[in-house]
């Protein structure tokens, strides 16, 4: 299974779960307040699978693209239980004013679990000295949006964010190669880090 079919498949199984849990609250088998805790710890643990799962294939991805053995290198992103645990009690709070709330709850719970992993993902690819670029992948059925943002497979500077929507799956793919044009955007990271260096150097 590819690393996206893999991300999918989580997302799948949280989802599932989580809808159990709000079934039992809702049929009042269990509490209200057990339910935000059971939810928020399964979405807590999605999230922490989803950043290992992306740190594992960009490893892999980099080990095949360079033909070079690419250890897996965890990032600083880490699952957010109180954003989690807030998103739950938002989205239960809408309950009786969605129609679906069903259907709402698997979409946070998407979101989440999707966007853990392109953060983490893309610091990966950011931080790599092997990586001088990336290319949008698109999701299989990619929106408007995405197809926009993929510009026909341009390849962007590595420092240069990929952005996403809520429940997109796309993911930077990683360039190699040496020579790739910068953008506005990460000519002005370049100049921001460069002032920061001028403040700080000390006077002689």
């Amino acid at each position: 299974m590819s690393y996206r079919d893999l991300l999918v498949k989580l997302g799948d199984t949280t989802s599932e779960k989580v809808l159990n849990i709000y079934r039992l609250m809702d049929a009042g088998d269990i509490t209200r307040f057990d339910a935000i805790a059971l939810m928020s710890t399964l979405i807590g643990k999605s999230q922490a699978k989803a950043i290992a799962l992306a740190e594992t294939s960009l490893a892999a991805e980099l080990t095949l693209a360079s033909l070079e053995p690419v250890p897996v290198v965890a990032t600083p992103i880490k699952p957010d239980t109180t954003a989690v645990r807030g998103a739950v009690i938002t989205t239960l709070g809408t309950a009786k004013s969605t129609p679906d709330i069903e259907a709402r709850l698997e979409r946070v719970v998407r979101g989440i679990t999707y966007k853990a992993a392109t953060d983490a993902y893309s610091h990966g690819v950011s931080r790599s000295k092997r990586v001088k670029g990336w290319t949008r992948d698109l999701e299989p059925g990619a929106c408007e949006m995405c197809v926009w943002w993929w510009r026909e497979g341009r390849t962007w500077p590595k420092e240069h964010p990929m952005p996403t929507h809520t429940g997109c799956t796309c993911s930077p793919k990683p360039v190699l190669s040496d020579y790739i044009q910068s953008t506005g955007k990460t000519r002005a990271m370049s100049g921001e880090v460069q002032a920061r260096k001028q403040k700080i150097q000390p006077v002689l």
